[in-house]
């Protein structure tokens, strides 16, 4: 493994750990990320390997952690399993840990999240008088949020049907 010594007597390896420290120094990445952006900066990837293993080793980078966090903000946002699903892999999450991610939202909390979007959107398609273009633009924009068909037409059916 990477020692201090290690980082003095070998000038492309600590690049490589400065590059590292400095990128995750602006915000947090995943391990397949940071590699890539490593790889960009054309650094050895022998050196990266060694960069990233360290990283991990010291809990400065930390992949399940940050598949938690991107998922709780993407959740946040109103985004359903599908767009996360997308995203997290675009990051170069695991599917193991996708999958842990997604399983942890519950169906209750993606309704929840659905019909506060509905609620948003309807404000904004106030002007909308045909309920079927008005219908449609709300599923569209549900489904482009990554909701599954299901829970968008239940979601729909409690929040407009009643009114």
């Amino acid at each position: 493994m990477m020692t201090e010594f290690d980082l003095r007597k070998n000038d492309s390896l600590s690049k490589s750990w400065n590059a590292a420290l400095r990128i995750l120094a602006r915000r947090s990445h995943s391990s397949g990320e940071l590699k890539d952006k490593l790889y960009d900066r054309e650094h050895n990837s022998s050196d990266i390997k060694l960069v990233i293993a360290k990283l991990l080793e010291l809990n400065l980078l930390n992949d399940e952690d940050y598949a938690e966090n991107y998922c709780r903000e993407l959740v946040m946002r109103g985004y359903g399993p599908l767009r996360i699903k997308s995203y997290l892999y675009r990051k170069r999450i695991s599917k193991r840990l996708v999958d842990q991610q997604l399983n942890g939202i519950t169906e209750a909390e993606q309704l929840d999240a659905i019909k506060k979007l509905i609620n948003n959107k309807l404000k904004a398609l106030r002007r909308e008088k045909d309920p079927y273009k008005l219908k449609r633009k709300l599923y569209n924009h549900l489904a482009n949020k990554g909701h599954h068909f299901n829970l968008i037409k239940q979601a729909c059916a409690e929040s407009i049907e009643p009114q």
